[in-house]
């Protein structure tokens, strides 16, 4: 009771300041919108003159190559970020702004989301993590097949220390220049983290290849001392996806 009552009177005073408290932040086909008393509510960013204190989720899921500076615009309205679940979808935005709002992040969704840096390079993904050492669950769907990744960024991927503590991660049109090896050795030392892959329609026979054969010795291994992950690709043919999924979901 005394929480409530001092959060309540947090907010009036933040009111007084101009700075709305906002639980959720959502943006979609609707414009922006927050969910307050079970309703959904439309908000202006344009032409609230108040400052955005985020204090749960912020999710923009409307985007795409021509609108893809939706996260950037909301930067100016924001007081402090403490979103823990946040979603970006086809979204371009700078390193600073990135830290900004994902410092308290604890699920982290990016869909075809470029982060650069102050000269205009792009972030490689496997830092942005190292930079969040409190996540516990990230997606991430890449640009394009090459996403002008180098090897090495998979590969330093695999040794990000917390990444053994993740409750789960995904990862979806991963390239071609995707470390096999490298995911290979981490998963068979992953005791915890829910690993799901999902290759390119653009990988090589080569690369299916070797897939195959992860997926054949983990099929055919009775006990697992690891976490099984589950790996999709163009092409895996029925009976090899389904042995995989049946032991992925015990």
């Amino acid at each position: 009771m005394f929480i409530k009552k001092w959060f309540n009177a947090a907010k009036y005073f933040l009111s007084k300041i101009q700075i709305l408290v906002v639980d959720e932040l959502y943006y979609s086909q609707f414009g922006w919108r927050t969910w307050v008393n079970k309703t959904w509510k439309n908000i202006d960013i344009n032409i609230i003159k108040t400052k955005l204190w985020i204090t749960d989720h912020l999710v923009v899921y409307r985007g795409d190559v021509s609108n893809n500076s939706i996260v950037s615009s909301i930067i100016p309205k924001i007081y402090q970020c403490d979103a823990t679940y946040l979603i970006f979808c086809y979204q371009v935005i700078s390193l600073n702004e990135f830290m900004l709002l994902c410092s308290s992040a604890k699920v982290l969704t990016l869909r075809k989301v470029t982060v650069k840096n102050d000269d205009g390079t792009e972030v490689s993904f496997e830092k942005l993590f190292e930079q969040l050492p409190q996540l516990k669950e990230i997606e991430i769907t890449f640009t394009t097949p090459s996403n002008n990744t180098p090897k090495k960024t998979f590969k330093e991927f695999w040794e990000i220390p917390q990444l053994s503590i993740y409750d789960n991660f995904c990862l979806c049109d991963i390239p071609e220049i995707f470390d096999i090896n490298s995911f290979y050795s981490f998963m068979k030392k992953n005791k915890n983290a829910k690993i799901f892959l999902s290759f390119s329609d653009e990988i090589s026979e080569e690369c299916k290849t070797r897939l195959e054969a992860i997926i054949d010795e983990i099929t055919e291994t009775e006990n697992h001392e690891y976490k099984v992950p589950f790996i999709r690709f163009p092409g895996i043919d029925e009976k090899r996806f389904n042995k995989l999924f049946n032991i992925f979901c015990r």
